[in-house]
Parts: structure tokens; C-alpha cells; sequence
């Protein structure tokens, strides 16, 4: 460095001599972008608890209402997987139909975003199924909790007032 200083003041006797490594110039430039993916990913993490938290209010709640249902079908001969099931389509399918919304408005704030770099990566298909199979795995095991518990009840303890 101290070869390369010399020869340029050399050439600029008048001008000061300052220098910074490629590398660093990047992370300078894509320092933003690094902390606004951290910040995305803090709130990711809080809506996700919401909305198990939410999830799991109207599971149990759903589960209340249909506890003397859910007795008919235990008395009747139903297993606990038709139960279950019988119960958490009815969430899944929600989930799911939310999921397909929400994918046009994330592709095209994807696009949106990508618009302003200069070399940029097309979204394919990959970047929107795979968060889709994730979401819905964890409603379904959010709700799958409460489910089970109130599939599992005494069906006489839920009809013993009818």
C-alpha cells in the first residue's frame, strides 16, 4: 500500500490518497438490505406466533362447539384419526385458500422489489410452494394439539346432559 500511495501522489501531489477494498465497498452497498432482512424476519417470526396464537383460540373454540358432535361420532365407532381429520380440514382448507391469495400480491411485491438491482434473479415457482407446504404444516400442527385433545375426551363425560 505504501508502494501504491507513493506513485500516486506522484502523478496528484495535490490530492489525498484514500482507499477501501472492493469487499467492503459491497458491504457498505448491501449493509441496508442485510438489516431490512433481519428486521423482515423478526416481524416473520411475531406473525407467525400471532396467528398460531390466533389459530389455536378458534381451534379450541371450534372444538367446544362440536364437543357433543365429536362424543356422537366416538359412540357411534369413528377412530381418532376420522376425528381428527374431520375437524382440521376444515383449518387446513382455510389456511390454504389464504395462502393462494396472498401468493399474487407477494409475487408481484417480489417483482417490485427485484426492479431496483442490477442483476437480479426471477422467482420461480420453488420460492412460493415451498413457504405455501410450510404454512400449512404449521397450522396443521398448531391446531393438531387441541384436536386431539378434545378427540380424545370421554364421550360420556360430553353426553352425560343430553
Amino acid at each position: 500500500m505504501a508502494g501504491i500511495e507513493a506513485t500516486y501522489k506522484k502523478f496528484f501531489p495535490g490530492n489525498s490518497f484514500e482507499h477501501s477494498f472492493l469487499e467492503d465497498s459491497y458491504k457498505k452497498q448491501y449493509n441496508d438490505d442485510t438489516r431490512f432482512g433481519k428486521v423482515v424476519s423478526i416481524f416473520t417470526v411475531l406473525a407467525i406466533i400471532v396467528s398460531c396464537l390466533g389459530l389455536i383460540g378458534l381451534s379450541s373454540y371450534t372444538a367446544m362447539q362440536r364437543t357433543k358432535e365429536i362424543g356422537i361420532r366416538k359412540v357411534l365407532g369413528a377412530s381418532l384419526i376420522n376425528i381428527v381429520s374431520i375437524l382440521s380440514v376444515d383449518f387446513v382448507r382455510l389456511v390454504f385458500i389464504a395462502s393462494i391469495l396472498s401468493l399474487p400480491i407477494a409475487y408481484f411485491s417480489m417483482q417490485n422489489w427485484l426492479q431496483t438491482y442490477a442483476y437480479r434473479i426471477s422467482p420461480g415457482l420453488v420460492q412460493f410452494i415451498l413457504p405455501l407446504m410450510i404454512v400449512i404444516l404449521i397450522a396443521a400442527i398448531t391446531i393438531s394439539f387441541q384436536i386431539v385433545k378434545t378427540a380424545m375426551m370421554n364421550p360420556a363425560n360430553t353426553l352425560k346432559y343430553e
